[in-house]
């Protein structure tokens, strides 16, 4: 994840910097705002993958001949073919000569979003706790699921060859009655559809505990 959220931010960063001149077009949104519809410099080259910007992520914008006419704006999600769009308040344009739908050049720096990369960090990292998870506690390897495993997607624990590996057997942890159960089974199966591995009673009666 470390390593994912420092690709990402440098991707941002690589294409997103004054030092590069890419094309827009300027079109009407409503009273207050204008949308810079813009097509990345490097939108044509498929082995450079154009990021995904979260909305509302702030964009510094340069335009101008000298690209000295600095405006502010945010990404905003809008159906088009535009690589992003960029929501401009309309007042920051008062005094700058241009035709709506025409072409012009311009410079954009956004300092990447990574909140969601970095909850899932936080998450992974929370995972790790030994106290969350009854499979994680010191003495229950092979005895419940381990949370951190979990997330992580090992898949150790399904798997017979595996030290982890454990059957969680309904009928010897619930005082239902057995018919109850079976019930309560057929329920589950009806509203989640299994593979067919999933799907056989055996199984399915040995991986769910049912209170």
């Amino acid at each position: 994840m470390e390593v994912e959220r420092r690709a990402q931010e440098k991707l941002v960063t690589s294409i997103f910097s004054y030092g590069n001149a890419h094309k827009a077009i300027i079109q009407g949104n409503d009273v207050e705002s204008f949308h810079l519809h813009v097509r990345l410099s490097n939108s044509e080259d498929q082995s450079f993958p154009n990021p995904e910007l979260a909305e509302k992520t702030r964009a510094d914008v340069k335009i101008g001949s000298t690209f000295d006419w600095k405006i502010q704006g945010m990404i905003v999600d809008v159906s088009n073919d535009a690589d992003c769009v960029i929501s401009i308040d309309k007042r920051s344009m008062d005094g700058f000569g241009f035709d709506l739908d025409s072409e012009i050049q311009v410079h954009i720096k956004i300092k990447p979003r990574m909140t969601s990369v970095a909850n899932q960090i936080k998450a992974i990292k929370q995972a790790e706790n030994p106290h969350l998870g009854f499979g994680d506690k010191p003495g229950n390897q092979g005895k419940g699921f381990s949370l951190a495993k979990t997330v992580l997607a090992h898949g150790c624990e399904v798997d017979p060859r595996h030290p982890d590996y454990f059957v969680l057997d309904v009928t010897t942890i619930s005082s239902l009655e057995l018919s109850i159960i079976q019930q309560r089974l057929d329920h589950l199966k009806n509203v989640f559809h299994l593979d067919e591995p999933q799907s056989s009673d055996g199984a399915f009666l040995q991986r769910f505990h049912i209170l």
